[in-house]
């Protein structure tokens, strides 16, 4: 079941507009692609969220390196072909990149925790989402000119 998961988190990946070259524009697709296929696979991801919650050492290690692959894939295509030029000269990219990071898996373990089924996943979540986003823009990026 896992592994047929899996594919299905391909799928989404294979969406991605690689010409998106903005981290932030490119996180949100990747969020609006990823709640289309919840929505019509709420199923396969409640599966996901009991098995992330399995403790028995039989299955356990190989369920953490499903769920990590599948975590390292994502952030390879989030920021495969973006634009780092619309960073800040005066911050570090790799330490930026990890609080993104963090903030992404951070935020959607906690909306995760919060349904009890992703028939319940609601489009609001990424209104708040982009909430988040501003704020890190706003932080990271160099100021547009006016």
């Amino acid at each position: 079941m896992l592994e047929y998961i899996s594919k299905i988190i391909d799928k989404i990946y294979d969406e991605i507009d690689l010409n998106q070259r903005d981290v932030f524009n490119r996180s949100r697709e990747i969020g609006l692609i990823k709640f289309k296929v919840m929505k019509k696979f709420p199923q396969a991801f409640n599966f996901l969220k009991n098995a992330n919650n399995e403790e028995a050492s039989e299955v356990k290690s190989e369920i953490d390196k499903i769920r990590n692959n599948i975590t390292q894939k994502g952030f390879e295509k989030i920021y495969e072909n973006i634009d780092f030029t619309k960073f800040r000269d005066d911050i570090d990219i790799e330490k930026t990149l990890n609080i993104i990071n963090w903030t992404m898996l951070s935020f959607s373990e906690q909306q995760v925790n919060k349904l009890n089924s992703f028939e319940d996943i609601d489009i609001e979540l990424l209104k708040e989402w982009d909430s988040y986003f501003d704020i890190m823009k706003r932080c990271f990026y160099k100021k547009e000119e006016d």
